[in-house]
């Protein structure tokens, strides 16, 4: 199940503040018109602090969760860089999307679906995107609360996932299964479609949430 958030896709997009704990509620709703009781929930990028505060506010309908090329600690804590990461998805939003967009693949990525999630980040509405990302570095969302539930990590090969941060990670969930997978960027699951499948099956299987 694929969940469009509040301001995303074909969601609605009121000016409102899009905080973690409005995505989070969004997708409570969502599970909820569905008729889902209990989820592994996997969240990409700014869809891990999403899936992280579901958790939280639902501990006993949440099966696991996996962390797709997402924190679960705040890497920019200086508000000056919060500003500046802000201040590119203002002014010119296209054109300053499609420079962000850049910085996220690997050398390998096939040009087509470059193309292809710019144009879908250039849809994106502005105020949706700045807001959220303004509110995803607030504080509260980066508490340092266990998670007891089954934990994956799927992860790009880059310098953001250091040893650093896997010693982290234990601290919160001592058996988290960590993955990384080289030559892909921020777009894992789309870049390595296979591999990153195939790790996820992996772990979903070895918890008993799909069969052999």
């Amino acid at each position: 199940m694929l969940i469009d958030l509040p301001g995303h896709g074909k969601s609605d997009k009121p000016k409102v503040e899009y905080t973690m704990e409005l995505f989070a509620r969004g997708v409570e709703a969502a599970l909820a018109d569905a008729g889902v009781e209990k989820a592994v929930l996997a969240g990409h990028s700014m869809g891990t602090p999403v899936v992280r505060q579901y958790y939280r506010n639902h501990p006993t309908k949440t099966q696991a969760l996996i962390a797709v090329d997402g924190a679960l600690k705040n890497l920019i804590k200086d508000p000056a860089d919060i500003d500046k990461i802000a201040k590119l998805y203002e002014g010119d939003f296209k054109a300053n999307v499609s420079k962000f967009v850049d910085t996220m693949f690997a050398k390998g990525t096939p040009p087509e679906l470059k193309e292809r999630i710019r144009t879908a980040m250039q849809g994106a509405a502005p105020h949706v995107a700045v807001s959220a990302l303004r509110n995803m570095f607030d504080p509260k969302n980066w508490k340092d609360d266990k998670i007891e539930v089954p934990l994956q990590l799927v992860l790009a090969k880059t310098p953001f996932w250091n040893d650093e941060y896997q010693a982290y990670v234990k601290t919160l969930n001592p058996d988290a299964d960590w993955q990384m997978i080289e030559g892909v960027g921020h777009f894992l699951m789309l870049e390595a479609p296979k591999e990153f499948n195939e790790r996820l099956l992996t772990f979903l299987r070895a918890k008993g949430f799909v069969s052999p």
